[in-house]
């Protein structure tokens, strides 16, 4: 994905989750912090921002299980 006439972006994000989910722990929602992009060719936006939350639910319905 490349944001050519951007020079500074930052995400903003949320969960959307259904009335058998509860969080537990962590934000629901943020914002993380600004990335600038590279100064070489790729003109890369890097972000290291750890997005860390906990839900529950009460009928887990349409989880995929492992292998």
């Amino acid at each position: 994905m490349r944001f050519p006439e951007y020079d500074d972006l930052y995400c903003k994000y949320c969960f959307v989750y259904g009335q058998d989910w509860a969080p537990t722990a962590g934000l629901e929602e943020g914002i993380s912090q600004i990335a600038s992009k590279s100064q070489d060719v790729r003109q890369a936006l890097v972000w290291n921002f750890p997005i860390d939350v906990t839900f529950k639910s009460t009928n887990p319905y349409g989880c995929e299980s492992g292998p």
